[in-house]
């Protein structure tokens, strides 16, 4: 009787953990091609991304990418707390697997990467 209810309760578990890690991937992509929208409309860039070259028109696209992803993490580092990481992880292998099939591979590497750091950031917070 007991190994069937911590058997339906890790099931549990794990789909609410994999549910959560879609959602964070998913929010994850949305905050970045909000952000990203946002910053194309702004238009400021112009004048200086056209004379900096690769390295200029790049760069903001990167840093987008990392801060949504590092946000994303945050949140659910702080939800998940002794289980962000593998939250995380997770998020990060959908965005993955979601980046391979759309095309959009170096932008969806980036985010996973500020994910999975942004969950180690409160478990850091919470030994200091």
């Amino acid at each position: 009787m007991v190994t069937s209810t911590v058997r339906t309760n890790s099931i549990r578990d794990g789909l609410i953990r994999f549910l959560a890690a879609s959602f964070a991937a998913w929010l994850a992509t949305y905050a970045f091609a909000f952000l990203l929208a946002r910053y194309a409309m702004a238009r400021f860039w112009e004048s200086w991304a056209t004379r900096g070259g690769e390295v200029a028109m790049w760069t903001p696209v990167v840093v987008i990418a990392f801060l949504s992803g590092l946000i994303v993490g945050i949140l659910l580092g702080f939800a998940f707390r002794r289980h962000a990481l593998q939250v995380a992880a997770i998020s990060a292998v959908l965005q993955l697997v979601v980046a391979v099939v759309t095309g959009g591979i170096a932008s969806s590497a980036i985010i996973a990467v500020g994910v999975v750091l942004g969950a180690y950031v409160p478990k850091r917070l919470s030994r200091a």
